[in-house]
């Protein structure tokens, strides 16, 4: 059970940082940029948009 949530938590926290990134470029809001790369580390995702 304890693997389902986290990899649920990491899907949403995936989806929510690349919403906020879509956001970001269409808005050129650097802070949400910003704020979505924190959300990626904080969930031990890898930050797509640096590769």
């Amino acid at each position: 059970m304890r693997r389902w949530v986290r990899a649920a938590s990491n899907a949403i926290a995936d989806g929510l940082a690349d919403l906020m990134s879509q956001m970001a470029e269409s808005q050129d809001a650097q802070g949400l940029r910003d704020d979505s790369r924190e959300m990626r580390q904080a969930a031990g995702l890898e930050d797509k948009e640096s590769a």
